[in-house]
């Protein structure tokens, strides 16, 4: 798995009916120190279930210049969301069969 993959493992809450995504480090990861490179979700956050869409969430981070009406330049960070690109593949696979030579 990248070492920048945070995954959202499934937990039920105190009640036991209602399902959230809590957002936890990879158990497995090659660099256990990983770190995320932007601060949108805090580790052990919880979400509920249907909140994530099944395509995912891409967010972006942006930096914009613009200038006021005296001409003075105005600088900030954006963050804008969009629609993912479909569910992500880690390259796991399962019983994978290989033809011998």
């Amino acid at each position: 798995m990248p070492a920048h993959w945070f995954p959202l493992v499934p937990a039920r809450t105190g009640d036991g009916d209602v399902l959230e995504l809590r957002l936890q480090l990879m158990a497995y990861s090659a660099e256990p120190d990983a770190v995320s490179l932007g601060t949108l979700l805090h580790t052990g956050l919880t979400i509920d279930d249907d909140r994530p869409p099944r395509e995912g969430r891409r967010v972006l981070r942006e930096k914009v210049l613009t200038r006021w009406t005296d001409g003075t330049a105005i600088a900030w960070v954006r963050r804008r969301a969009t629609i993912g690109r479909g569910e992500g593949s880690s390259g796991l696979r399962f019983d994978d069969v290989a033809p011998s030579v």
